[in-house]
């Protein structure tokens, strides 16, 4: 018997997976439920028994479970939703690790053959582009037929930050005085929009929510620039923070492991070191280009998951460490033969 399970997500971007009568997974897919299917998972258990079940003669059964919260089944299709968005994800890449330490401006043609290299069509290319001039990190300027494109001053703002978290995750650390720092700020369950660019920020400077509306980061230095993130969402004014010390009743210990997932953190970070560090040296500047393109790319999710908590609060089989090893000693062996490759594009 084949069964086909739909797990709902916050944003009706679907978990499908399709599993054969020995119970194995066959196949996994994304795709979006219509509301009134989603209204029919409202209210209903979310236990493993099915919380909507549709049964045929013949065919699949169809089971329907609403999702609140990110769990592990629900991680191959959070990779597909970042795929189809994979050429703005690549594009920003390029920006920060090549185009701006060059100049911080690029030809369309050059951005074409470095997105081909990767495996990106030119008309996602340039539809990239477009969304990425959109959003206010790129202005493009005619010559002729020719088109060249600046980074903005607000694109180097976001790469500029981008470029410090990801090339010191895991090496660079502050002193740490037990001092904890606590946000509140909500966004009302209808504005899912707004919500989730609260939380991907937050994310980004480390904060984690262990209660509606509350966040929570061991690094009270971080206060200034929770602050700057909330009045950017135009959320300044109703949030509120607060700075000191854990009180003398519960454990510490249980709220870290609730805001943030260290376990699934270290099999990231593994599965990260087992691709990277085993990866035989590229055969040429074009390979070196793709390798390290690739490599930097996955290694700049890592802040948005990492909070970079200190060290006395880390599990002593942590690896975070050893990934970021990992991370720049192959960013240094292929550096140079990919550089080489970009330079002769521009």
């Amino acid at each position: 018997m084949t069964i086909l399970y739909v797990i709902l997500a916050h944003d009706q971007l679907s978990v499908v997976y399709l599993l054969g009568g020995n119970g194995r997974l066959n196949d996994v897919c994304a795709l979006r439920i219509p509301r009134l299917m989603m209204q029919l998972a409202v209210g209903r258990t979310r236990r493993c028994i099915p919380a909507c079940a549709v049964s045929r003669s013949s065919g699949p059964t169809i089971i329907i479970m609403p999702s609140t919260s990110p769990s592990r089944e629900v991680e191959p299709v959070r990779s597909l939703a970042e795929g189809s968005n994979s050429a703005n994800a690549l594009l920003l890449t390029l920006l920060g690790e090549f185009v701006l330490p060059s100049g911080g401006s690029v030809w369309t043609a050059t951005l074409l053959e470095a997105m081909a290299s990767l495996g990106v069509e030119p008309k996602t290319t340039r539809q990239a582009l477009a969304r990425t001039s959109k959003s206010g990190r790129l202005e493009k300027e005619r010559h002729g037929r020719r088109t060249r494109w600046t980074i903005t001053p607000m694109g180097k703002s976001v790469l500029d930050h981008g470029y410090d978290r990801i090339y010191h995750l895991g090496i660079r650390k502050e002193p740490w005085d037990n001092t904890w720092l606590i946000v509140i700020a909500s966004v009302p369950e209808a504005d899912r929009h707004l919500r989730y660019r609260l939380r991907t920020r937050l994310a980004w400077v480390g904060l984690a929510p262990i209660g509606p509306g509350i966040w929570l980061s061991p690094w009270a230095s971080h206060e200034s620039e929770a602050l700057e993130t909330l009045d950017g969402l135009g959320l300044a004014s109703s949030a509120t923070s607060f700075v000191g010390h854990p009180g003398a009743f519960g454990n510490i210990n249980e709220r870290i492991h609730e805001a943030w997932d260290l376990g699934r953190l270290m099999a990231r970070y593994e599965d990260f070191i087992d691709r990277f560090a085993a990866t035989a040296k590229p055969a040429d500047d074009r390979a070196a280009f793709v390798a390290l393109t690739r490599l930097v790319h996955a290694w700049r999710q890592f802040p948005i998951w990492d909070p970079g908590l200190p060290d006395v609060l880390l599990p002593p089989e942590w690896n975070g460490e050893r990934a970021a090893r990992t991370f720049h000693a192959c960013h240094r062996a292929w550096k140079q033969a990919a550089g080489r490759w970009w330079n002769g594009l521009m």
